[in-house]
């Protein structure tokens, strides 16, 4: 039952960091049409860089995400047994 709730606590972790990061690549997607045509503008480059670095970690977090599930859904089976497609 531990792996379980250390699944669960994973999950859930990782859903709030990906929510937290969408908020930010918006605010950056933001900021970033002031310095729309000013590509040499080192504010220009420090948001595209930060909005490179959330979009790989949201990437990242949705695989844990994605990984989670279905171990919960392996585990759901082990316990009905009863085979669930892709929800």
């Amino acid at each position: 039952m531990n792996d379980v709730n250390l699944l669960s606590k994973d999950h859930f972790a990782a859903h709030q960091q990906v929510v937290s990061d969408y908020k930010l690549l918006l605010i950056c997607e933001n900021e970033l049409t002031t310095y729309s045509g000013r590509e040499k503008n080192p504010i220009y480059a420090r948001l595209r860089n930060e909005m490179i670095v959330l979009l790989q970690r949201i990437i990242l977090n949705k695989n844990i995400i994605a990984e989670n599930t279905k171990a919960d859904q392996d585990y759901l089976q082990t316990l009905t047994n009863v085979k669930y497609s892709n929800l």
